[in-house]
């Protein structure tokens, strides 16, 4: 039984223009052809691999030997037209034959329009298999190409940012995730959560609503707004939307566990 939550990424987003994210593979495919590298192959790895290697290296669940396979999961979905594959971070690719296309370096889609998939994957307190020095080498060019795509702030949210003293109010550190969870916070002092929103006024940007006049959002205003102070910040980030699956959903039936 998974003793994490599980998260399930269906979009996600890496340009913010006109008040609504989009998404643009070209930066990533430019570089794998400059570096003659299949880009399906190179972005199964990186989103195998890649985040799990240098966010959990120091991470491992008591007695699990490295080399373990992991969980074997199945997602049953309500709306089979859907492409949005909503696969748990830490899915082992190669357990996926032909269910999944991946676009970019980070959107998975269901390649067949079916009401099932399965796979295998590893929560997040486990060790995937770690690429090699040489593996590594293969793709630290990477880490600069992300960076380079996923920092900019519209010119508006700057000045916004500035006026509000963000830099003051979120205290910068080292590690991005200590970030992260101070930008977390600073959100939740500024708006509460609601499903029942104001009207957006016009040419006014829904962000900026959010955390002045409305100080009300629900999950895309707070993705949003934390992605771009991120950014803000200096911090590479994307707007990723999906599900959440609390440990505490998890039931038992059989020998199996459902949500």
């Amino acid at each position: 039984r998974p003793n994490d939550t599980i998260y399930l990424k269906g979009y996600q987003g890496n340009v913010y223009q006109d008040s609504a994210w989009g998404n643009t593979d070209a930066y990533f495919t430019k570089a794998c052809e400059e570096r003659n590298l299949d880009e399906q192959e190179v972005a199964k790895t990186l989103l195998q691999n890649l985040y799990w290697h240098k966010q959990n290296v120091n991470t491992l669940l008591s007695g699990l030997p490295i080399n373990d396979k992991g969980i074997s999961f199945t997602l049953e979905y309500e709306v089979a037209a859907s492409n949005k594959a909503y696969l748990p971070h830490g899915t082992d690719y190669t357990s996926l034959d032909k269910e999944v296309t991946l676009r970019g370096d980070g959107i998975v889609q269901k390649a067949i329009y079916d009401r099932k998939i399965s796979g295998i994957f590893l929560p997040k307190t486990w060790v995937p298999r770690m690429m090699t020095s040489p593996e590594w080498g293969k793709y630290s060019w990477y880490d600069d190409v992300a960076r380079t795509n996923n920092l900019f702030v519209p010119e508006e949210l700057k000045v916004f940012f500035d006026t509000l003293g963000v830099r003051t109010n979120v205290a910068y550190q080292s590690d991005r995730l200590e970030t992260a969870q101070y930008v977390k916070k600073y959100l939740e002092s500024k708006m509460v959560y609601s499903l029942d929103l104001d009207e957006l006024p016009a040419d006014v940007d829904p962000i900026i609503y959010a955390l002045t006049e409305g100080g009300e959002g629900y999950c895309m205003h707070f993705a949003s707004a934390g992605t771009l102070i991120l950014r803000y910040l200096g911090i590479p980030a994307r707007y990723v939307s999906g599900y959440v699956v609390h440990n505490s959903a998890i039931e038992a039936q059989g020998t199996q566990y459902v949500a």
